[in-house]
């Protein structure tokens, strides 16, 4: 059993609550990795936590509106040597970018890195200290979370991490944390987010520069 303390900031919204935290670079390689194929994947929606009908149904339009959710599951269902056809999508190109980006002098990463916890993964928050405890069985888990945004990120910082330790392993990168989802849930944020996203205009950019 592995276990980790996060001091943590807890948010609530409507009927969700989720964790702000921060975490440091060489802690990215024990703590997630990108989101993987379901468990679950032959087995009925009860089983997953699909608890309606209606919820399944709503999974299914979402994921079949998203381009990229229909890339990943195209690269699921594809015969690969890998074990995560999660990497099959991993523009590896953008990973050294970001990876050279991060070596200039003023560069930062503020926006937050979006981790959901995966199942078998124990999760308790104590309010009087604002900590968050994780356990997980390395052998059967792996990490304890899955990447729901921010994968070229993580993989950028982990790249640093090993290439450049006295200078990177401490980074700190500000960290969501998202408990009790079922994979189903996961498996729609991750294709919303991911696959709605939309790049700023180079004109734009040339416009705020002046």
């Amino acid at each position: 059993m592995d276990k980790i303390s996060l001091k943590v900031l807890n948010v609530q919204q409507k009927d969700v609550t989720f964790y702000l935290t921060t975490v440091r670079a060489k802690e990215l390689s024990a703590l997630c990795s990108g989101l993987r194929v379901s468990l679950y994947r032959e087995t009925s929606p009860d089983e997953i936590g699909v608890q309606k009908l209606e919820d399944a149904k709503k999974l299914v339009r979402s994921l079949g509106d998203s381009a990229f959710a229909r890339e990943v599951m195209s690269a699921q269902a594809t015969s690969y040597d890998e074990e995560d056809p999660y990497q099959r999508i991993l523009d590896k190109a953008r990973v050294r970018d970001i990876a050279s980006y991060l070596l200039e002098e003023d560069s930062i990463l503020p926006n937050s890195i979006i981790l959901a916890g995966r199942e078998d993964v124990k999760v308790r928050f104590t309010a009087d200290s604002g900590t968050l405890d994780v356990q997980w069985e390395t052998e059967t888990v792996g990490q304890p979370f899955n990447i729901i945004d921010g994968q070229h990120r993580v993989e950028g910082l982990k790249l640093l991490a090993a290439e450049r330790q006295d200078e990177y392993q401490d980074f700190q990168v500000a960290v969501t944390i998202l408990v009790d989802l079922p994979f189903y849930v996961q498996a729609e944020l991750f294709s919303v987010i991911n696959g709605r996203q939309k790049s700023v205009s180079r004109s734009r950019i040339y416009d705020l520069l002046g």
